[in-house]
């Protein structure tokens, strides 16, 4: 069997992708490029209705081209829809991924197949390569948001153990990973359910030995709320990379609570603040999404007031577009008209402050971890902020001191010094 496996979505999806090869590489398959494969594995992503029309349309290209194919990941929750004009497509869930050769093999003899259950994926094999590793801590969230899908997809937290996630990073350092991605829907969420938490999990990972990096993953605000102090002693370590991402979603209190989100405006800013007093030049992201049902041209002000005032360094911008089985689904939708205007007000916004803040960035001498190569080779700073070199003969995983050059507003520029 020859396979090529298609990634959507977030590094969660990636570490399942890994599971999935190195489960069909144990069975002597061959992973490949899409025009060789005669299987091919989509995993998908719900967050986004285009992520989810893009996906649909490539079922739809290979079933036109008599590809074998099959569908894992979140998308799984429209199988009786997909059934409707694919009937025969295998489908597995998040949790069933352990069942992919089986998938594969009745994709290739074009029989339905469907596993939906729930398996423990903690001890399922993965595949690390290169120098970035992806390490989930957990699957499924404690959140509620009424706008997601994803906690529908995935379900309730389920933390791993301190010890087998310490196993992970351990064997990712051994085979030459250099940045540790710690991943989960929420990482501030690890470990409520088995009575520990990130702080116990981060001291115990930050005791390896090697040279490597850890990057946190998206963490939610009401849980840094309650450990903010100890988590910002953590940042201070010299394998802590200074990036926080932190979803803002809404700059209205209002808002955040039509999302069921857990905190509140204030706390946030405290958040912000106080890792900003502490480690000033560190990269906080942040997620917006712009015109929500409920959300007003006030609210809407408030959120634009917000990044004005915190000045992000990453802000991810969404449209808002109602999820199938979400409460924010039935509410009174906004015009589409209104939802676009605001965005594009929103990005010209953070467009320039871009611009500013990597304008202040030249000149800078900086050492940077080469992460990858394609136009140019390009590596990440302490505080992971991604630097383009000029330099011509490079390899990935070296450690280089620059000087940054120039910039534009989504990229700095830098040659070694």
């Amino acid at each position: 069997m020859k396979y090529h496996i298609i990634t959507y979505g977030c590094t969660l999806n990636k570490t399942d992708s890994n599971k999935m090869r190195a489960i069909l590489n144990s069975k002597n398959c061959k992973e490949t490029n899409e025009k060789n494969a005669n299987v091919i594995i989509l995993n998908s992503c719900t967050v986004k209705h285009q992520t989810e029309n893009r996906i649909l349309k490539k079922i739809q290209d290979l079933y036109k081209e008599k590809k074998p194919a099959v569908l894992t990941g979140c998308l799984y929750l429209r199988e009786p829809l997909i059934r409707e004009k694919y009937p025969n497509i295998p489908i597995l869930s998040t949790s069933s991924i352990s069942k992919i050769y089986t998938a594969c093999t009745n994709a290739l003899k074009g029989k339905k197949y469907t596993n939906i259950k729930k398996y423990d994926k903690s001890e399922l094999p993965t595949i690390y390569s290169g120098i970035i590793a992806s390490v989930p801590l957990a699957e499924g969230c404690l959140g509620n948001c009424t706008y997601c899908e994803t906690h529908l997809a995935r379900g309730k937290l389920k933390s791993y153990t301190i010890r087998k996630i310490k196993l992970e990073v351990e064997k990712a350092v051994k085979h030459g990973a250099k940045e540790i991605q710690l991943t989960a829907q929420d990482t501030g969420a690890y470990g409520i359910d088995i009575n520990t938490n990130l702080i116990e999990l981060l001291n115990e990972i930050l005791k390896i030995k090697g040279d490597y990096y850890i990057r946190l993953g998206m963490i939610n605000p009401n849980h840094v709320y309650t450990f903010l102090d100890e988590l910002i002693e953590i940042y201070k370590n010299k394998k802590m990379y200074k990036f926080l991402h932190i979803p803002l979603q809404s700059g209205s209190n209002k808002i955040l609570k039509s999302m069921n989100r857990y905190y509140t405006l204030q706390e946030y800013k405290k958040i912000w603040k106080k890792f900003k007093k502490k480690i000033p030049n560190m990269t906080i992201a942040t997620d917006v999404i712009i015109g929500f049902p409920t959300e007003t041209e006030k609210d809407f002000q408030e959120t634009l007031n917000l990044i004005k005032e915190f000045k992000f360094e990453v802000l991810n911008i969404s449209r808002f577009t109602p999820r199938p089985g979400t409460p924010a689904k039935n509410m009174k939708q906004l015009d589409n008209h209104i939802i676009k205007k605001r965005t594009k007000k929103t990005s010209e916004l953070f467009s320039n402050i871009s611009l500013e803040k990597n304008k202040q960035q030249k000149n800078k001498i900086c050492e940077i971890l080469i992460t990858e190569k394609q136009k140019t080779w390009t590596g990440r700073d302490i505080n992971y902020k991604q630097i383009a070199v000029k330099t011509k003969n490079l390899n990935i995983g070296k450690i280089l001191k620059i000087k940054i050059t120039d910039y534009t507003q989504s990229c700095l520029i830098g040659e070694s010094v």
